[in-house]
């Protein structure tokens, strides 16, 4: 039985750590008040991750379809919290989303790239 990750469940790993990690990045920013993926309720986007990491752990391929689904759903979700921080101050239209959902996005996009380049142990 062969231990060693291929390139694909490398960067699936990068991914699911990116993601988390996007987390304590700042989600809202707005001058006084900021808050981060936990405080903000965004970490319940990391539900995309769990079939990821049971199938690293279990050193078995994802799924490419389900891990495509999942990055999609995470692309998804990371745009519209995007979108939805916009607020309309004076008249004019101000976005207060900060870096975390842009890097909970290249995480997406990482699992994505991740199951379409892995390959099935040996």
């Amino acid at each position: 039985m062969q231990n060693q990750w291929n390139g694909g469940q490398i960067t699936i790993l990068i991914a699911v750590i990116a993601g988390f990690i996007s987390m304590f990045f700042k989600w809202t920013d707005a001058i006084l008040i900021s808050q981060n993926g936990f405080t903000s309720g965004a970490f319940i986007f990391l539900i995309i991750f769990i079939y990821p990491v049971i199938q690293l752990i279990r050193h078995k391929p994802i799924n490419k379809i389900a891990g495509l689904i999942l990055a999609v759903i995470g692309v998804i979700a990371g745009i519209f919290y995007i979108s939805s921080a916009s607020v309309s101050l004076f008249g004019t239209s101000v976005n207060l989303s900060s870096t975390g959902p842009y890097v909970f996005i290249v995480a997406s996009v990482l699992l994505a790239i991740g199951s379409l380049v892995q390959k099935k142990p040996a």
